[in-house]
């Protein structure tokens, strides 16, 4: 019987945390049994994946809003946990590594980071803030993902996070995916 691993992510909609998340899933369908949980279940997916997807909840608005959808997602992905009893759940962002870490039951949670959390608060004015708060969450994690030696030592010095528990994992290149593009011409 094969693992079942929970990929806890904001949206598959662009950007590099889709792009990891697409190669993860490709790599991993043969060994574990894939399931990728989108935080915003509202926004259309732009990124093929393997694995079953599991919509959670639209975006909620102003700073309210914001707290009752977080709330929501706590208890969403707290019944996910258990009705699935995954083996694995690893988390992307911030907000999705918070939901992760407050639903903590016998699963390994893994978060990743995949920014610099001390330059990227300040430049962010209140929602800053709030992630700022929420970094403080991380040392409750079983294992963090940093993608480069810069963040972790960020996330060392200036979160006092445990550097044992801390990986450094570079993000992964899809070689057919840009031999592809190569190929392309380039409009000038």
């Amino acid at each position: 019987m094969m693992k079942k691993i929970g990929f806890l992510v904001p949206h598959l909609q662009d950007g590099g945390l889709a792009r990891v998340l697409q190669m993860l899933t490709l790599g991993l369908s043969n060994q574990y049994e894939v399931y990728v949980i989108l935080l915003l279940g509202n926004r259309p997916i732009n990124m093929p994946i393997k694995g079953n997807v599991i919509k959670l909840c639209e975006e909620g608005n102003g700073f309210f809003g914001k707290a009752i959808t977080f709330l929501k997602r706590i208890k969403l992905v707290k019944k996910l946990k258990k009705d699935y009893d995954f083996d694995i759940v690893f988390s992307f962002g911030p907000s999705a590594n918070s939901v992760n870490i407050l639903t903590k039951s016998s699963e390994i949670v893994i978060i990743s980071e995949h920014n610099v959390p001390s330059i990227e608060h300040k430049i962010q004015g209140t929602s800053g803030k709030v992630y700022e708060s929420m970094m403080y969450l991380y040392k409750y994690a079983d294992l963090i993902v940093a993608v480069s030696e810069h963040i972790r030592d960020d996330l060392v010095e200036n979160y006092h996070l445990d550097k044992k528990k801390i990986s450094v994992i570079y993000n992964g290149l899809d070689i057919d995916y840009i031999n592809m593009l190569s190929e392309k011409s380039v409009d000038i």
